[in-house]
């Protein structure tokens, strides 16, 4: 691409050759040029605290370590990819909700507590779990469940799943609207393991940090919102819309690798309780 000599130019061209990554860190990318040529180019001067100033330096490191390559662990704007464990989550009488490393499943002995074994990351979204949907910024996978705590130990016992790591920036995330309802996000994987008859309706392909960041720009141009033009500010990347054989062909050019597993069991948390569909 050809260089205009300016710093908007230099972050379009590292984009374009795949040093930066995140959208989020996109928006972050054009705010620093404005806030850049404001300063260069302005008038008058503004007092910060140190916090703010250690808050910059640090920024700036994770983008010295992104245009080397190197991604910076637990960072707020490159952050390196995070490894999901397996976790067991429980519910009880009241909606009682507990997180638990797997290892800590044979010394429960509440008979009134219910049990699904999923890989994900050790958080307050992971508590939210859908096996279809992507209620957190790191899925969740579903692996077992839900069943009694020495049922899950026994499936342990014989499956052994290991953890794995993945990449919380860039992910792919279809939504769906259907009539007059807009669905959840889904990962890829998911979407092409549904019926034909929830792959009805129009698809929306999108490329976001977080689920929910997805989800709300399909939203707000499906309501016409006044305030989401069609090139939106969201952080987010629009790659295809349209009906599912469509937005399929463009997944398997962007992912043709995708392993496509057998549909998950329909489990998830409502009010706080499990409720499974089979």
């Amino acid at each position: 691409m050809a260089f205009n000599g300016t710093l908007h130019g230099l972050m379009a061209w590292a984009r374009n050759e795949g040093l930066l990554r995140g959208q989020r860190a996109r928006q972050i990318e054009l705010t620093i040029v404005r806030q850049r040529n404001r300063i260069s180019h302005g008038s008058g001067y503004r007092l910060e605290p140190p916090t703010t100033s250690a808050e910059e330096i640090r920024d700036l490191g994770e983008f010295i370590n992104q245009l080397w390559g190197l991604p910076t662990p637990g960072g707020r704007i490159y952050p390196a990819p995070v490894t999901r464990d397996i976790l067991a989550l429980g519910s009880g009488p009241g909606g009682v909700r507990r997180l638990a490393r797997t290892e800590w499943l044979s010394s429960i002995d509440d008979p009134a507590a219910t049990w699904v074994l999923l890989r994900g990351v050790s958080n307050r979204e992971a508590l939210h779990f859908d096996s279809r949907y992507q209620t957190s910024a790191i899925p969740s996978e579903y692996l077992w469940g839900p069943g009694a705590a020495s049922d899950a130990v026994r499936w342990l016992d014989v499956h052994r799943p290991t953890p794995d790591v993945v990449d919380p920036l860039d992910q792919l995330i279809v939504v769906r609207h259907h009539g007059n309802r807009l669905y959840l996000p889904q990962r890829p994987e998911i979407a092409a393991a549904m019926p034909p008859h929830d792959q009805t309706g129009r698809w929306y392909l999108l490329l976001a940090d977080h689920p929910l960041t997805a989800f709300a720009c399909v939203r707000a141009g499906v309501n016409r919102d006044p305030g989401h033009p069609g090139a939106c500010g969201c952080a987010t990347r629009r790659l295809a819309r349209g009906a599912w054989p469509t937005v399929r062909a463009r997944i398997a050019q962007l992912r043709p690798s995708l392993i496509v597993s057998p549909l998950p069991p329909d489990v998830r948390v409502v009010d706080e309780w499990w409720v499974s569909e089979r």
